[in-house]
């Protein structure tokens, strides 16, 4: 007779072990969702944007460039160290997406447009979405700020 734990049954104490693992296997899971990296956010807010910005980050730099068609005409750069992830909203008066700098006084962003450089406390995207997808992207430019500025920062929780 075999007596392991209390088990009188082999067969019995083996299925009773694999239940066991695969409850834990499955719990782990559930509870460990995938953490959205920086790649993951810069795809999402590159496809609502649809071609018409694309926002890239560059050695710790956010790098918003703005397309008529095919052709670049402005392109924003701050370094994201910079940025306020609590300073990110909708104006709907506007109808812009501001993500702002951590200091309103200090011009923080680098605008190049029409062979000019000009300074500004903000960088704005022009947008004309429901409000699912406007608040979606509000949330991936927070998210992607804090990824970037504070070092045990982590979420799974989806945009929209």
């Amino acid at each position: 007779m075999f007596t392991v734990y209390g088990f009188r049954n082999k067969g019995l104490y083996i299925i009773n072990v694999l239940i066991a693992v695969l409850m834990l296997f499955l719990s782990a899971k559930s509870q460990a969702q995938e953490n959205i990296t920086v790649q993951q956010t810069l795809d999402y807010i590159n496809s609502k944007f649809n071609g018409k910005y694309v926002v890239s980050i560059n050695y710790g730099v956010l790098i918003a460039t703005y397309f008529d068609g095919e052709t670049k005409y402005r392109e924003d750069q701050a370094p994201v160290k910079d940025l306020s992830a609590d300073h990110v909203y909708f104006n709907s008066k506007t109808g812009m997406l501001l993500v702002n700098c951590t200091n309103p006084q200090k011009k923080c962003v680098t605008r190049e447009f029409l062979g000019k450089r000009l300074f500004y406390s903000r960088i704005s995207f022009p947008i004309n979405y429901p409000s699912k997808t406007t608040d979606g992207l509000v949330k991936a430019f927070q998210h992607l700020i804090r990824l970037i500025n504070e070092k045990n920062y982590k979420s799974a929780e989806p945009f929209e």
